[in-house]
């Protein structure tokens, strides 16, 4: 009875666990459309010309939009690093994923062997003498 007990507990933790790391990879996907998001807008606001420019001069103009590429191009630099640390938690995400199940498969092969034993020793009666 104890042996289920620890078994119902191994699969208890492992359930929370795994929820838990399927909740931090759904908010990582969803991070990752934002960002994808973000960036289409910036690429958007960098490549449409503002209709309320019409009115300056050329050389403000030219300035206006020099400075517009030159701060999108900054914050598409910075997408792509938020972008590439995402990725790298998502690596370390799916490796503590793969060290959670393989110790749960460790545990559950241990709890098993021992429940074999218990079986078929007390099974076994052995006459020494």
């Amino acid at each position: 009875m104890d042996r289920f007990k620890e078994s119902r507990v191994l699969e208890a933790e492992h359930i929370y666990l795994t929820q838990e790391l399927h909740l931090i990879r759904a908010y990582n996907v969803r991070y990752s459309s934002l960002l994808e998001d973000i960036s289409l807008h910036v690429l958007f606001i960098r490549d449409t010309l503002n209709p309320a420019l019409d009115d300056l001069p050329p050389s403000d103009r030219i300035l206006n939009r020099e400075i517009m590429q030159r701060e999108a191009g900054h914050l598409l630099t910075h997408i792509k690093k938020l972008g590439a640390e995402l990725n790298r938690q998502d690596e370390r995400l799916k490796n503590l994923k793969e060290l959670t199940e393989s110790r749960f498969v460790r545990r559950m092969t241990e709890a098993t062997l021992r429940d074999s034993e218990g079986e078929f020793l007390g099974g076994c009666t052995m006459n020494l003498i």
